[in-house]
């Protein structure tokens, strides 16, 4: 993938720059503002579905996080990698698009685009009874794996999957506070 080239030479410019910088928060900081962007804007739109390219988006960050491994003198390999990801309050990049998914079908649903294109494109589950589940959302069904990674089949599974803890009549700010519920599923 494009993006992930692109990130991985912006990590290697930012290694190279700081290897003299002792303090993690620093580096963490730096990571968050000049390579993770670029892995993360307009992710609703281009989000990967197959774990091939879920994997290779990932790699960046543990490319980083094996940086602050030896910057730290910590042995870093792939059983204690979301265990050190986890200290340094790091989610995964999946779980961030995610996130951002959920945002976007919070914006959809709220009008925050002015496009009856998207707005339309939404389904609403209106179930016959009160059933347990809580589906907000009855998505097309993907026969095909392509339509399977489309944006709002994507978003509507993402959104029924956290559906218990979210509310969509919440302002934005409200909504984006409770990510907590996303990410402590990590």
């Amino acid at each position: 993938m494009d993006i992930t080239k692109k990130s991985l030479k912006t990590l290697g410019f930012m290694k190279r720059t700081c290897k003299d910088f002792k303090n993690i928060a620093v580096l963490k900081n730096i990571y968050k503002t000049v390579v993770r962007p670029k892995l993360e804007y307009a992710s609703p739109i281009w989000s990967p579905h197959q774990k091939a390219y879920i994997n290779e988006l990932e790699r960046v960050q543990r490319k980083f996080v094996k940086f602050l491994c030896t910057k730290t003198k910590v042995e870093c390999n792939s059983s204690n990698y979301t265990i050190f990801c986890h200290q340094l309050k790091l989610p995964s990049l999946e779980l961030r698009r995610t996130y951002f998914d959920l945002v976007f079908i919070h914006n959809c649903v709220n009008s925050k685009f002015d496009s009856r294109e998207l707005i339309t494109a939404i389904n609403y589950h209106v179930p016959s009874r009160n059933l347990r589940h809580k589906s907000v959302f009855r998505p097309a069904i993907a026969k095909i794996l392509v339509r399977k990674g489309s944006v709002f089949i994507r978003c509507q599974n993402n959104f029924n999957q956290y559906a218990d803890s979210l509310e969509l009549s919440d302002t934005l700010q409200a909504f984006k506070e409770n990510k907590t519920v996303l990410f402590t599923k990590m």
